[in-house]
């Protein structure tokens, strides 16, 4: 019910049932919601950059590969945001086994910036949580 309420998800749901109306399908009355949220401002981490480390700049991508750890801070349109919550968000990944917790390309994962300097950690993909048993998990 509160879904429904959610002006993003009432417009995509009209559009839903508007196309299966042209094409003579009942409309869509009940869906499954599952650990899922619209978050205002994301950013992916593959989109920002860093001057930690030495001071060159780099991509978030590119500061991890040259350094092994993530960056402490990410840059955006000119100025610089302290990134919180990243060893919260590594932790429980370690713990719920997602072997991907950041992507390849840096995009199950990113931020929300804040106007105190600050990027808020957010994990949008856990695709590859419960992977106890996995090759990439060993």
């Amino acid at each position: 019910v509160e879904t429904q309420k959610h002006e993003l998800t009432a417009s995509v749901i009209f559009i839903i049932n508007r196309k299966r109306t042209e094409r003579g399908l009942p409309p869509v009355t009940d869906g499954v919601h599952v650990m899922s949220e619209f978050v205002d401002g994301f950013l992916p981490f593959s989109a920002l950059h860093t001057c930690d480390g030495d001071g060159q700049k780099r991509s978030f991508e590119d500061f991890v590969r040259a350094f092994h750890r993530p960056p402490e801070t990410v840059e955006h349109m000119g100025s610089v945001f302290e990134i919180r919550g990243m060893m919260d968000v590594l932790a429980a990944a370690r713990l719920l086994a997602d072997t991907d917790v950041l992507g390849g390309s840096f995009n199950n994962a990113g931020c929300v910036l804040q106007d105190a300097k600050v990027a808020v950690t957010v994990k949008i993909d856990p695709g590859f949580c419960f992977n106890f048993g996995g090759v990439e998990n060993k």
